[in-house]
């Protein structure tokens, strides 16, 4: 579909990690808010955390940053911007 992003990063080893903050603006020089986060993702057994963005615009460039949040509500220091851009709805709209 043209309205979804899968994203993925490297887990945070450190044990005291309880999940991460995901935010998405879009342009590269977006704030971290409480507007612009999208989700708490729990980490799982994996060493790679999978999230599917979805209800996306077709054909649209966005941008992530992740931050990691331990078990007292500390916060890490968010990640490098990645960029994502949906696709383009096939031809006739569907």
């Amino acid at each position: 579909t043209c309205d979804i992003l899968y994203l993925q990063w490297g887990q945070n080893r450190e044990s005291g990690l309880s999940h991460y903050e995901l935010y998405r603006g879009d342009s590269p020089e977006f704030a971290i808010s409480a507007q612009t986060k999208v989700a708490d993702v729990t980490p799982g057994p994996y060493v790679i955390v999978p999230y599917e963005d979805k209800g996306l615009k077709p054909n649209t460039a966005y941008y992530y940053r992740v931050v990691a949040v331990d078990r007292d509500g500390h916060t890490g220091e968010p990640s490098e911007v990645c960029k994502g851009i949906t696709r383009e709805p096939p031809e006739g709209g569907r």
